[in-house]
């Protein structure tokens, strides 16, 4: 039996390695025994034991093996992107990935992000680094160089729950021009045997210079892990109705809401936790916790929004009302990608809330058009939260339409999709003259058409 050597999160209780070869027969049945000798008051109140069995030939030992069920995972994608927040922005350093990180399925062993900072304009001092990450992690961002990490990045906040870890740190010392730092995230986490998942790192870093100027840079790693050749879908789909009418959406968006450097939150995509149709309002939230959250009411026009939110327990609930507008035809089907929306909810742009747009697939059932907008690289779109902007996908943005119909036979496609006639056979006409105008009703349908003498029909048509 060999275990492999874990990180521990206990700073004490450090874990052991054990190994022993068992020659296994038909019909047996091994019960190894294991004591663990524990340091009285330091014994963690939850264990995990984790156990790896390698098989071998039987006379060529353990250098013979031919299968371990722990294997390491390269990253077998990674999305890389420097985002700046402000309409105006002083781009006078670069963050960049040194080496492509390692991910260890089935174990506790560390995920290494290796950063380059270089300062290329003024002296830097007191940047703001945060971290999210896609599982629930030990994480700890730390200086290469120094290896100190209570002097290099002190801590200003770290949350962690069953699927998510935040870390904000500030880095006190000052960075000169044309001088940088390497520093490295590190996640330890802790993993459920098998769980097919594809973590996510999102690296926000916040600068102020000599001369004042506030920038953003805003790095998202996207991983995408392959187990078995086979992919995994990491967008939530949704199946909604609204009266008759079935809509079919799969979402990869996130949210970040800042108001101050300590009152902001970043929701990543498994944060996602409800989109849902509740009478006349599309309801949209995301949540890290109990007092971590945010939540979107839409009347079904999509339009006159509750925004909601909360960054902590420290602080309250903030409301936004939005007067923009999202216009979608329920004839359509959307499939809109690399979408960035900063909500304005000052005039400098120092409170926003951001959405941005991975992926948004939304099928109306009987839809007889497309509207495909993927862009090659990421738009940034600014909208102040009040204003009465249209947003009308392949209207206004310059795309068009393209004719495709849902795949139904006719027969289902009549009977699903094209709504009854108004005129029914059953339903009686009328015609009266009332002064110098003809009346055409319909009594069952109780519609009216009203015509002038000696005029022309197919001007009311």
């Amino acid at each position: 039996m060999h275990q492999y050597r874990f990180y521990s999160f206990h700073p004490v209780s450090v874990q052991d390695t054990l190994f022993s070869n068992t020659q296994f027969q038909n019909g047996t049945c091994v019960n190894p025994l294991l004591y663990l000798m524990p340091w009285l008051e330091d014994l963690p109140s939850n264990l995990i034991l984790r156990v790896e069995i390698d098989s071998v030939n039987g006379s060529g030992g353990a250098d013979n093996n031919t299968s371990s069920y722990f294997k390491q995972e390269h990253f077998s994608e990674i999305s890389f992107e420097k985002r700046c927040r402000a309409i105006k922005c002083v781009e006078n350093y670069t963050v960049t990935l040194v080496d492509y990180p390692i991910f260890f399925p089935n174990t506790d062993k560390p995920v290494i992000f290796d950063f380059n900072l270089t300062n290329y304009g003024d002296f830097i001092t007191h940047f703001i680094l945060e971290a999210d990450f896609s599982l629930p992690c030990d994480l700890s961002i730390i200086d290469h160089e120094t290896h100190r990490f209570h002097h290099g990045f002190d801590m200003i906040d770290d949350f962690v729950d069953s699927n998510h870890t935040h870390i904000s740190t500030v880095y006190p010392l000052t960075i000169d021009h044309d001088d940088y730092i390497i520093f490295y995230v590190q996640a330890i986490c802790s993993q459920t045997f098998d769980y097919v998942t594809r973590p996510e790192l999102n690296l926000t870093v916040r600068t102020q210079n000599a001369s004042l100027m506030y920038t953003v840079i805003h790095l998202l790693i996207a991983i995408l892990l392959y187990f078995h050749q086979a992919q995994t879908n990491s967008n939530p789909t949704f199946n909604l109705s609204f009266g008759s009418m079935k809509i079919y959406a799969e979402v990869g968006i996130s949210f970040e809401f800042y108001a101050s450097d300590t009152d902001h939150a970043v929701f990543i995509q498994n944060t996602l936790k409800n989109v849902n149709i509740d009478g006349s309002e599309l309801i949209i939230k995301s949540e890290k916790s109990e007092n971590t959250w945010l939540e979107i009411r839409c009347k079904i026009e999509i339009n006159g929004c509750i925004l909601s939110v909360q960054s902590s327990a420290h602080y309250s609930i903030n409301n936004y009302q939005t007067g923009f507008v999202f216009k979608l035809r329920n004839t359509t089907k959307y499939n809109i990608g690399r979408d960035n929306i900063i909500l304005k909810l000052n005039a400098d742009v120092s409170k926003f809330i951001e959405v941005h747009i991975f992926k948004l697939f939304i099928q109306f059932h009987c839809y007889t058009q497309k509207c495909e907008n993927i862009k090659l690289s990421e738009e940034t779109l600014y909208i102040n939260i009040d204003s009465s902007d249209l947003i009308y996908p392949c209207v206004n943005y310059g795309e068009n339409f393209i004719n495709e119909t849902v795949r139904l036979s006719s027969e289902e496609f009549k009977k699903e999709c094209v709504p009854e006639q108004i005129l029914q056979p059953s339903s009686t006409l009328s015609l009266d003259l009332v002064d110098d105008t003809v009346v055409l009703r319909q009594r069952n349908s109780k519609i009216d058409l009203f015509l002038k003498k000696n005029s022309n029909l197919q001007d009311y048509l």
